[in-house]
């Protein structure tokens, strides 16, 4: 695991990393319609999960070890941290649906989404899998990695 932000002071605190870089360009936008690049989290601690609202049981246990990971980074660790959750099902997740969903959780963590395409390249850049699986009719299923 890699660790990359801003420390106390005017320098960048990093970590040596062993392994692929993880990581990279993407445009999506925020639960308030807003564009978000990755040049917008820069300089941020950043906690990342790649998961979807409709998630009946993985992805509502997720979302609460990020808000616990949240309050012990930063009463703990002094470290201050910006929760991200990314969508992996725009389909259904609209950014008011995010904001709704997240609200729940913990108010701190920013829905991002976007079209599937740009989410799709944005999950190759952070080495998360998910993939769209048809059901009967128009129901579908989502298969995930869960990474957090």
């Amino acid at each position: 695991m890699c660790f990359t932000g801003s420390g106390q002071g005017t320098e960048d605190v990093r970590c040596t990393c062993k392994g692929p870089f993880i990581g990279g360009p993407f445009n999506l936008i925020d639960t308030e319609n807003r564009l978000i690049t990755e040049r917008d989290l820069l300089g941020n601690w950043l906690l990342l999960y790649f998961g979807y609202t409709s998630s009946p049981d993985v992805g509502p246990e997720e979302v609460k070890k990020m808000a616990k990971a949240i309050d012990i980074l930063e009463s703990k660790h002094k470290l201050k941290v910006m929760p991200i959750f990314v969508t992996i099902d725009p389909q259904r997740d609209s950014p008011s649906q995010l904001k709704a969903y997240l609200k729940e959780f913990d108010s701190r963590i920013v829905g991002l989404t976007g079209p599937v395409c740009a989410i799709r390249e944005m999950a190759r850049e952070y080495r998360v899998y998910f993939k769209k699986v048809e059901e009967d009719g128009a129901d579908y299923l989502i298969q995930t990695s869960h990474n957090m």
